[in-house]
């Protein structure tokens, strides 16, 4: 099944037939950071910095069963994370900064597509009025879901494509591996 277009994120009627899809994504995601040093080059936004930051909470593809909360500095470098991973655990929660040119972005997004918070940059409010710094927070706060956006339009695409099978889920396994591999050697 392949689709011409990315969807909105929260709005995709593929996640009503794979709820796992939001694990999956945040997961994908944390490789992604990994294997690109956080880098994005997405189409209309240029190039975004997307680092997981100061919390990261992993469970198991049950809801039953332990969950790995990783807090403090950059949970992502963690060499538990991969023992975690390891175990099938997927990201489920994620304190994420998105960087576009000198606006940084700190959200907290879960597997079930949730925006639990979502910080602008204070920096970048330069009008006086405050009606027009409303204004420009509320147009800050589109910049940053049109990246969760484009992220997320990425993912489907990948997970559509026929490549998935042959060559992405391969990749994303032996990650998985090789951070589960950390563990053993520190």
């Amino acid at each position: 099944m392949k689709r011409a277009a990315a969807t909105t994120l929260g709005q995709d009627p593929l996640l009503e037939e794979r709820p796992f899809w939001g694990r999956e994504f945040l997961t994908w995601l944390l490789h992604k950071c990994d294997e690109n040093s956080g880098a994005f080059d997405l189409a209309d936004l240029g190039t975004v910095g997307v680092y997981f930051d100061r919390a990261l909470l992993l469970a198991p593809p049950e809801e039953k069963g332990q969950h790995d909360f990783f807090r403090g500095g950059n949970p992502s470098a963690s060499h538990e994370l991969g023992a975690a991973l390891m175990t099938g655990k997927k990201v489920a929660r994620a304190y994420l900064s998105l960087a576009r040119g000198q606006r940084v972005f700190n959200l907290t997004l879960t597997d079930r597509y949730d925006l639990v918070s979502l910080e602008v940059p204070r920096d970048g409010l330069l009008a006086e009025d405050a009606l027009e710094r409303f204004q420009e927070a509320f147009g800050m706060v589109e910049e940053a879901l049109r990246v969760l956006d484009e992220l997320y339009g990425r993912f489907v695409q990948a997970r559509l494509a026929d490549a998935w099978v042959e060559r992405e889920s391969p990749r994303l396994k032996a990650w998985i591996r090789t951070r589960g591999q950390e563990v053993c050697h520190h």
